[in-house]
């Protein structure tokens, strides 16, 4: 066994004590690791490390990070009293990435602003021994007074062999799923712990919000073969994933809590390289919207399906249709109801009824506030047992009455009630003395906040519900099926925006407040729309690859997770995308002539079928029609629009025509007499890409498709093997568990000696050998490529210069996708943005003359 040390020497001159003499309930109970503090005497802080670097300086500068050169971080924490000081007594002498020796000077505290402000100035040093478990904290034996540079503490570093021969733990073998190394990747590429404040997903995306977007690894991200996409909305980034992204979320969890991560206590003490921007308001409240709502979908999806099924049960005779008040002809009220269906309605109603409370709840845990009180304030709005119906009416507004009831069918004032009482709470808190402070605060804050949102907040947000309603409604109502159209072309667009869940809310509180929506089966259309075109994608395409991808993605598309479709598959290619959009609008036109309507809530996909149940046989068959229009269209628009890659000399001709087009539009020639001028110039560039190149490039593409077939399934054996090895992993720790050693150490010999798919290795040989007998014909290709964009360059260049329009010269980009068309379908080559706009160049034109 091996120690390391580290000594900690007093970075000021002070009393020594012990942490957990400090009884703070923070530094006191270990929550940031072992140590010392020091109340200082002095005002100038140095470092108290010999060796290393600053790593972190907080934003109101009393909290300083540094790295020793033998490894961990130690912090050195001035005052306790965070929310007094503001950072305002601190002077910072020493910048972040600044080389440490003893005589560095850190910072310079006012003590005397500190007793003013009643700022206790103890000072805690200490090293996070749960991130740093190997780190032990050593004392010295001191008392009383200490000098600056003197030393105080030890922290000493065990190294112990991590496998014990003479142990029968078995367990030291790591195994890890794809699942796991993605999350690992992405924990590095975002930033680690340090760069996210909140971390959640959807049913397709990983969404963290971030506090410093230059850190994060877009493009490694990007990259993962995991990974369909990445969205920024404003601070929040949205890693598309697909169907897997739930396990990809528990993996990353498990990852960080292994870590032992001490989330609570970084954010209490808010260690954080810069203060966080301020968002602008759109990107504020799109970002509340997705962070409230979107944990809730597995309750939207629950309710949905069991109302289905209890609409299917009830127009099969299965069960009677019961209600809780008085029953009326063809009903049967809940005390008369057999025990079964009793029971079942009950589970049934009882998250329709209190789905407000979910949504409060959500809204209180993305602020960070109480979420018992969150859950009591719930209860006070949308109890419908103790309510029972009653209202008392305030005021009415033409036909609309206003009144004090329960919020059962109604979110916004959950919503609002919970943002009330959070920052009321807030409040209450700087000024209610802190002996009393645990009675009267949560009475005074839930007190203020239910007279609100009764009397003032709760019928303001009806009325704007009702708008939103009458918005909905005057969309759908457009005749012959326009708005329902117009909806279900719009979908995928705002998918892609990230806007979608908000957009999709006024539907969403029309179907809680019971009104069926003609509207919202434009969502599973435009779903649909993009299944159908990804078909089309899948029919025409000889990428095997692409095939493969498009055929793990049928379930998912059947069941309306269109992200990895849509990033992965349509969108990059653009005109599958489009006839996505246009099979979703021409189902989304058949539904709103028929008035299909949506009855309440449902599943996903196909599943969404019993949200129609309730609105009899023809409205369920109708919907499923729509539906196959949808997938059909789109898939049959595909085939006639999409080419799989562009044709080099297709593309090359249509950029020379919209150099014409802008030569004729700066010089006032028309185009006939400028084809004649740059006939020479543009000729040169067309007829650079012969009839042997073409000949040649279709060589490497049949090439390609034979790599791309033999990677596909080397890929898919691979995927099988990974997945054997899980579940010998599963079982080794299983028998360790049960104390079955031998078991464990069978199964460990069998992991450590795990024999690749045989034919792996055979198809590994004959890919190599493919590449190998290519290396020629790509190495042509490459050279091609540089000397056509060698010309294409030299020759934009000259024709700018002719015009004095510098616009000419980003039409390179233009020609790079041209010639690399081959190699940019089957993804070795990034396709290159493209920066010539012709809007722009035309009004810059206009303007100048």
């Amino acid at each position: 066994m091996k120690n390391k040390k580290i000594i900690i020497y007093a970075p000021v001159n002070g009393v020594i004590g012990k942490i957990k003499d400090l009884k703070d309930g923070v530094f006191s109970e270990g929550m940031l690791g072992e140590g010392v503090y020091i109340i200082p005497e002095s005002k100038e802080f140095y470092s108290p490390i010999d060796k290393g670097e600053l790593k972190l300086v907080t934003a109101t500068k009393h909290a300083y990070y540094f790295e020793h050169e033998n490894g961990p971080n130690i912090l050195m924490h001035i005052s306790l009293d965070t929310e007094k000081h503001q950072g305002k007594p601190f002077k910072t002498l020493s910048n972040v990435g600044d080389k440490l020796t003893l005589a560095t000077k850190i910072v310079s505290v006012d003590l005397q602003m500190c007793k003013k402000q009643d700022v206790n100035v103890a000072t805690p040093i200490l090293i996070d021994t749960k991130e740093f478990s190997e780190w032990k904290f050593k004392p010295l034996d001191l008392k009383g007074k200490v000098k600056r540079g003197q030393p105080i503490g030890e922290f000493v570093k065990v190294e112990e062999k991590k496998i014990n021969e003479e142990s029968n733990d078995l367990t030291t073998f790591e195994f890890k799923n794809k699942y796991e190394k993605s999350a690992e990747s992405i924990y590095e590429y975002i930033g680690t712990e340090s760069n996210y404040s909140k971390v959640y997903n959807c049913m397709t995306r990983l969404r963290f919000y971030v506090k410093d977007k230059q850190i994060v690894n877009t493009e490694a991200i990007k990259k993962m073969p995991i990974v369909k996409g990445v969205n920024w909305n404003g601070e929040e980034i949205q890693i598309i994933i697909g169907g897997e992204v739930q396990k990809v979320k528990d993996a990353f969890e498990n990852y960080v809590s292994n870590k032992n991560i001490s989330k609570t206590s970084k954010k209490q003490e808010g260690f954080e390289q810069k203060i966080k921007p301020k968002k602008p308001m759109k990107e504020a409240i799109l970002g509340a919207i997705s962070g409230i709502m979107v944990p809730t979908l597995p309750v939207f999806i629950t309710v949905g399906m069991l109302m289905g099924l209890k609409a299917i049960l009830v127009q099969a005779g299965a069960m009677p249709e019961i209600v809780t008040g008085i029953a009326k002809e063809g009903q049967v009220s809940l005390t008369d109801a057999d025990v079964f269906s009793a029971i079942f309605f009950i589970i049934t109603e009882i998250a329709f009824k209190f789905l407000g409370i979910f949504i409060g709840y959500n809204t209180m845990k993305y602020l960070g506030g109480n979420t018992i009180m969150s859950i009591l304030i719930g209860l006070a709005l949308a109890n419908p047992y103790i309510w029972q119906g009653t209202s008392w009416p305030l005021f009415t507004i033409g036909s609309t009455t206003i009144k004090v009831q329960a919020f059962t069918s109604s979110i916004m004032p959950h919503i609002a009630a919970n943002i009330i009482f959070f920052y009321l709470d807030k409040w209450i808190k700087t000024w209610m003395p802190s002996v009393v402070d645990i009675i009267f605060r949560p009475m005074i804050a839930f007190l203020t906040t239910m007279l609100l949102a009764f009397f003032i907040v709760g019928p303001s947000l009806f009325l704007v519900e009702q708008g939103l309603a009458v918005i909905v409604g005057w969309l759908g109502s457009i005749p012959f099926g326009i708005g329902v159209a117009i909806y279900a072309i719009l979908w995928q667009p705002f998918v892609i925006s990230g806007m979608h869940i908000a957009i999709a809310m006024p539907l969403s509180i029309g179907l809680m407040q019971g009104t069926p929506q003609v509207i919202s089966p434009a969502i599973m259309y435009g779903c649909y729309g993009q299944l159908g075109a990804m078909i089309g994608v899948m029919i025409m395409t000889k990428n095997s690859q692409l095939k493969a991808t498009c055929i793990a993605n049928l379930t998912p598309g059947v069941i309306a997770i269109t992200e990895p479709i849509i990033y992965g598959i349509t969108l990059p290619k653009g005109r599958p995308f489009i006839a996505g959009c246009l099979g979703a609008g021409l189902a989304g036109l058949f539904s709103g002539i028929l008035n299909v309507r949506l009855m309440h809530s449902g599943g996903y996909g196909i599943f969404s079928i019993v949200g129609y149940i309730a609105g009899g046989p023809m409205n369920v068959a109708m919907f499923v029609v729509s539906l196959l229009i949808a997938a059909s269209s789109a898939a049959i628009i595909c085939l006639f629009i999409y080419q799989e890659r562009p044709s080099e000399l297709k593309s090359i001709k249509k950029i020379s025509r919209v150099i014409i087009k802008n030569y004729a539009l700066k010089t006032g020639l028309k185009n006939n007499e400028v084809e004649k001028l740059l006939d020479e110039k543009l000729s040169l560039i067309q007829n650079f890409v012969k009839k042997d190149d073409i000949e040649k490039i279709k060589k490497v593409e049949d090439s390609y498709i034979k790599i791309s077939k033999l990677e596909a399934t080397i890929d898919l054996l691979n995927s099988k093997d990974e997945k054997a090895q899980q579940k010998l992993n599963e079982k080794m720790i299983r028998a360790n568990e049960k104390n079955n050693l031998l078991n464990a150490k069978k199964i460990y010999d069998e992991l450590v000696n795990f024999k690749q798919n045989s034919k792996i290795e055979k198809l590994i040989n004959e890919l190599n050998e493919v590449k190998k007998a290519n290396v020629n014909l790509e190495n042509w290709l490459k050279d091609h490529q540089d000397k056509f964009m060698e010309l294409t360059n030299e020759i934009l260049l000259k024709i700018s210069k002719e015009i004095e329009l510098n616009d000419i010269n980003d039409l390179n980009s233009n020609y790079f996708n041209a010639i690399h068309s081959i190699d940019i379908n089957y993804l070795i080559t990034e396709k290159q943005e493209t920066f010539f706009n012709q809007k722009n160049v035309k009004k810059n034109l206009l303007n100048n003359r």
